[in-house]
């Protein structure tokens, strides 16, 4: 019996910067999730690379609310998913509602924090079908149901985390580029071992998981001679690892280019020599947030 051939779809990602009067922070929009996404499905085959692209940069960062509705219109897309953030729901929300309308066979996803259990998005939104946490194993669960022509279901959620060895640098694999005058997003590892009682990302991903090493110091490399304007480590507390100041110092040989990195920390734990060795590997900012003096919380 002759193989069948697959369909090919056609996948448009999209995520809205944080708007603000000089548009700058939308310099920022980094779609790093999608590329995580992307990577991953086409390392399992689910997707190639002519399948899926990221929105052109103008139309998210600057387009109006009409036209980007017009961009996706015209995309013609099987599937177009939408990453959440605080900054940018309500807007996604406007703009699928109004998508729908022009394009009513695009299917519509959402996924990222602003998707959680208990929240109004759960139960009331113009999407199709919802990815909840971490997205790389659900994404490719709904990819494989789209392919066998089954209907989304309203909610994906992986049952385990995913393999980190498994799961490619969006940089490394090219689902992402390096930009000139651009921040490089960077995770070298996932989860907290925090316990605070404010926080929804220690609750919900409590062990601390690890990148491959020499992916991050290799995508530091790339970002050097890509010209980025920062490394910005995404890694919820950069400092819980047992092997920090090995880490340091191996960044600083990868950061020949002098990039400034910018990193979340504890500010109790920088030591005087860990400082030292943060001001070696380029670190120009750090997020340290006191959120709470009560020791209950």
């Amino acid at each position: 019996r002759p193989e069948r051939v697959r369909r090919p779809m056609k996948i448009l990602f999209v995520q809205l910067p944080v708007q603000d009067p000089n548009w700058e922070s939308a310099r920022a929009n980094v779609s790093l999730a999608a590329g995580y996404l992307a990577a991953y499905a086409e390392s399992k085959g689910l997707l190639s690379r002519g399948e899926w692209r990221i929105i052109d940069r103008e139309a998210a960062d600057y387009a109006s609310d009409a036209a980007l509705v017009e961009t996706i219109s015209a995309e013609g897309a099987d599937l177009a998913c939408f990453t959440l953030y605080a900054w940018n729901l309500e807007r996604s929300l406007a703009i699928v509602e109004r998508a729908r309308e022009a394009c009513p066979r695009t299917r519509f996803v959402a996924g990222g924090p602003e998707v959680v259990t208990g929240q109004p998005i759960m139960t009331r939104s113009p999407f199709h079908a919802l990815v909840e946490g971490e997205g790389e194993l659900a994404f490719a669960e709904l990819l494989g149901d789209l392919r066998r022509g089954k209907p989304l279901s309203r909610r994906y959620a992986a049952s385990e985390p995913v393999d980190l060895a498994e799961l490619p640098n969006p940089y490394l694999a090219g689902t992402l580029a390096v930009e000139a005058d651009r921040p490089v997003h960077l995770e070298t590892q996932r989860g907290c071992p925090g316990k605070c009682g404010y926080c929804y990302y220690g609750k919900n991903y409590p062990t601390v998981r690890r990148f491959p090493r020499e992916d991050a110091y290799r995508v530091v490399e790339l970002a050097g001679r890509g010209r980025a304007s920062e490394i910005y480590l995404m890694d919820p507390s950069f400092q819980a690892t047992e092997d920090l100041p090995d880490r340091l110092v191996r960044l600083a040989k990868a950061n020949s280019a002098g990039l400034p990195l910018h990193a979340e920390l504890r500010l109790e734990s920088v030591t005087e020599e860990l400082g030292r060795l943060y001001a070696a590997a380029g670190l120009g900012s750090a997020e340290v947030g006191l959120q709470s003096v009560n020791p209950r919380a």
